[in-house]
């Protein structure tokens, strides 16, 4: 991956202010994409983030504590160390984390169509129903009950990511690019056993052998 783009630098310093470790923050993250596609939750990151900036719902705690117009200006890691408090080595592996396909196909089996969640029971003070948690107290409990907020399944799935395809020089691939149907039935071939012709001077022979052999037997 290059140098990640000053978005990118800003979802991972509000992603350490409300989650810790890198699954945690991936499937907080993924809730961010499920409000994203939900729409009525804002229509950007950043505009997700300072949701309570002018009067809204407070959406995130953590920029809001902070400080949204400075949350607004970050632009370096430099700008996003000393806003959210979090180091460079650890937001350089939060920026990686959510590039990474099997932390986000985790989060969301994990997470699912969840558009909201609390923090850890640790944290909260209490453990909720109907939630998915990972168990640790630096993991947050996502509500995914019968009465919650959920995204649609229809918009849910222009979100999952993508499986990984198999390679194309794969022997299943060849085979299923020659026989899509799957490999014909097999045939029952008659082989016939052909002789080798014989030359007048060889059938001579193998008669008097023959002829021998009857002469032989009857001594």
């Amino acid at each position: 991956m290059g140098n990640p783009t000053p978005q990118m630098i800003r979802n991972a310093a509000a992603l350490a202010t409300e989650a810790t470790g890198d699954q945690s923050v991936s499937d907080v993250f993924h809730v961010v994409k499920n409000r994203l596609k939900h729409g009525g939750y804002g229509n950007s990151f950043d505009e997700l983030w300072t949701r309570g900036m002018n009067g809204g719902p407070i959406q995130f705690e953590g920029p809001a504590k902070r400080g949204y117009a400075a949350f607004l200006n970050i632009r370096t890691l430099e700008d996003a160390v000393k806003w959210s408090g979090t180091s460079a080595s650890v937001l350089n592996s939060y920026i990686k984390t959510l590039g990474d396909p099997t932390m986000q196909q985790k989060s969301a089996a994990h997470v699912g169509r969840a558009l909201e969640f609390r923090a850890s029971p640790k944290n909260l003070g209490k453990t909720l129903e109907n939630t998915a948690w990972r168990g640790t107290d630096n993991d947050n409990q996502f509500l995914t009950g019968p009465k919650d907020p959920l995204l649609s399944l229809a918009l849910y799935n222009k979100i999952l990511p993508k499986t990984k395809p198999t390679s194309t020089n794969s022997f299943a691939a060849v085979l299923n690019k020659w026989h899509p149907g799957g490999l014909p039935e097999p045939r029952d071939v008659q082989i016939r056993k052909t002789e080798k012709k014989l030359n007048p001077l060889q059938i001579f022979g193998k008669t008097l052998q023959h002829s021998l052999q009857i002469l032989g037997n009857k001594r």
